[in-house]
């Protein structure tokens, strides 16, 4: 137990007190079983998010960044970690989540900004930019999501125009 708390707080830097006094709370939450006394380096790819998400999640944040972790680990632990990360919404802790799975963005986000090519192309409330996306990507990304009794090929084809940039002499 010694050597999986010093690395947990590690992970975080979190202080051995406060690791201590949450640490049967994380390894339940983490549900990796006797891994926990296992090193790290030792854990496959899906342990070691899970564990990473347990950490952060129990560290009480002001601000968690969530950046496409929850499309790792089965959907038991991906419905786990969503219902953490609505209470702590709840609780007031501002969440920054980036994510593909337009699903999840609706029942957690409250605003949505959409990036192109590394540019804004679309934000605004979520039910707004989701429900009636403005902006060609956007509308691509929301009609690639199937429908229950749609097949892939039945999928519409969104051609998505390339902006130019021009510049005057």
């Amino acid at each position: 137990r010694a050597f999986a708390e010093r690395e947990l707080a590690a992970l975080l830097g979190l202080s051995q007190a406060e690791i201590e006094s949450r640490y049967d709370e994380i390894v339940a939450f983490a549900d990796i079983g006797q891994f926990i006394d296992q090193p790290v380096k030792t854990y496959s790819s899906g342990m070691f998010v899970r564990l990473a998400s347990s950490v952060a999640i129990h560290t009480e944040p002001d601000i968690l960044i969530v950046d496409e972790a929850l499309s790792v680990g089965d959907f038991a632990f991906r419905n786990k970690c969503i219902k953490r990360v609505q209470d702590l919404r709840a609780k007031g802790t501002t969440i920054l989540f980036v994510s593909h799975d337009l699903s999840v963005v609706r029942s957690l986000c409250e605003s949505v900004l959409v990036l192109y090519r590394g540019e804004a192309c679309e934000q605004g409330p979520s039910s707004q930019v989701l429900g009636n996306p403005q902006h060609p990507y956007t509308r691509s990304l929301i009609a690639s999501v199937p429908e229950p009794g749609r097949t892939l090929t039945q999928l519409p084809a969104t051609p998505v125009s390339t902006p130019v940039l021009s510049t005057t002499a």
